[in-house]
């Protein structure tokens, strides 16, 4: 007679999900370190995210006060971290953020700049993303997620007057030697854009 919001498949038949039943709707769930995470709102509670280890459910809502979780569309892990994609607002600046990210203590956003993802999938040590978004101009539609690297723009121009100011008549420079950490980098594109 009630409403089943998930449901779980044993191997032979279908039947209404063990997951905790004060997650009455909304209902995102995925994995994190091989155990069940959950994301869900009720009447009873506040929306939230709840992990179960060992058959206990723990409230993981730490850093989650900085944002208004408007939905959760799927999980992703990336090596220690949980990755959360769907439309989350910064209450700082009213900002809408496309990703959250658990570090296994407290909620934050990322310093990425890809908006617009639909979708998330783990992949061995990698998280691929997909949607309808555009990383720096380099990349549009599909994508993989690192935290451990950054994107670096360089453009280079030919400061004919050394005024440390690109003007009208100073054309732009490609493949210009970049220093970055003590190792050389050239550029290898138009217009001097690593």
């Amino acid at each position: 007679a009630n409403n089943i919001t998930l449901a779980e498949w044993d191997g032979n038949s279908w039947k209404p999900s063990s997951l905790p039943p004060f997650l009455g709707q909304n209902i995102t769930a995925g994995t994190f370190n091989d155990n069940i995470i959950v994301f869900g709102k009720s009447i009873n509670e506040p929306a939230g995210f709840k992990l179960e280890v060992n058959n206990q459910w723990t409230t993981i809502n730490e850093g989650l006060e900085n944002f208004q979780v408007e939905e959760v569309k799927q999980f992703a892990q990336l090596n220690d971290q949980l990755i959360a994609i769907g439309t989350f607002k910064d209450k700082s600046n009213d900002n809408d953020e496309n990703i959250l990210v658990f570090d296994g203590s407290k909620w934050s956003k990322t310093e990425l700049t890809v908006d617009n993802i639909e979708q998330a999938f783990s992949y061995k040590n990698n998280v691929l993303i997909s949607g309808d978004f555009d990383d720096n101009g380099s990349l549009k539609g599909i994508g993989t997620i690192y935290n451990d690297r950054a994107l670096v723009q360089v453009r280079a121009y030919n400061d004919k007057n050394r005024n440390c100011t690109k003007d009208a008549n100073e054309e732009w420079v490609s493949n210009y030697p970049i220093e970055l950490d003590n190792n050389e980098y050239l550029t290898t594109n138009d217009a001097g854009i690593v």
